[in-house]
């Protein structure tokens, strides 16, 4: 039987009951009439990509791209280097970033050079489509 699109509005029939006083959910969604539809409906004002984008893309990552655009491959720990302001970029959180990237297909694992150390790992621009 095919699914309908409300279906994801039923609870699930081993569903635990609510806890008393606890919110209730929205049973209506505008972002699902959305999903189901064209990102922009006809008849809508098209949305500020160009506003909004700036605001939400991250300068970490925007900065791991720039630098293995200009030199490959790099580990976390070289790119803390040449980064501008290594100070406000922690080692850690410039490995999350490597690493949310090459889950999303922009980086990915590159043969390490005779002098990494053993532990290191390097990351190169993936191919785009």
């Amino acid at each position: 039987m095919p699914a309908k699109a409300d279906d994801f509005l039923h609870p699930h029939p081993k569903a635990v009951p609510r806890r008393q006083g606890s919110t209730p959910p929205n049973p209506h969604s505008p972002l699902a009439d959305q999903a189901w539809g064209a990102l922009t409906p006809p008849g809508a004002a098209e949305f500020d990509w160009e506003g909004i984008v700036p605001r939400i893309v991250n300068p970490t990552k925007v900065a791991i791209i720039e630098q293995l655009r200009q030199r490959k491959p790099l580990s976390a720990s070289r790119m803390k280097r040449l980064i501008r302001d290594p100070e406000d970029v922690t080692l850690a959180r410039l490995i999350y970033h490597c690493d949310t990237l090459e889950k999303a297909g922009v980086l990915e694992i590159a043969p390490a050079p005779p002098s990494a150390a053993a532990n290191e790992r390097f990351y190169c621009l993936a191919p785009q489509e």
